[in-house]
């Protein structure tokens, strides 16, 4: 699995602040309570950090031994990346899906 942050880093901290929180959660294997905060950070952006987002959510579905919820999160993540023309979200989205 590819982790992808895209911008979310640069991102205002109404989004960033819930992310970091959750990808310190994702780093201690806290896969339910590092969903939770990308899905509050998730709300709070409309842009292409959603891209990002739907990517981590991916890979801590498939961490919790979730495939099909996994799928359907990079799937997103990938139509979202070409709406918004993030080809470097794009390609990590296609590539967890295998």
């Amino acid at each position: 699995m590819t982790t992808y942050l895209g911008r979310l880093l640069e991102s205002e901290p109404v989004v960033r602040q819930p992310f970091e929180i959750g990808f310190a959660e994702m780093n201690a294997c806290s896969w339910h309570d590092a969903i939770d905060h990308f899905r509050k950070a998730a709300v709070a952006t409309k842009g292409v950090a959603s891209v990002a987002l739907l990517n981590l959510i991916g890979v801590c579905h498939y961490s919790q031994g979730l495939p099909g919820a996994a799928l359907k999160d990079f799937q997103q993540s990938a139509r979202l990346a070409e709406e918004f023309g993030d080809q470097q979200g794009k390609s990590r989205a296609l590539g967890n899906r295998s």
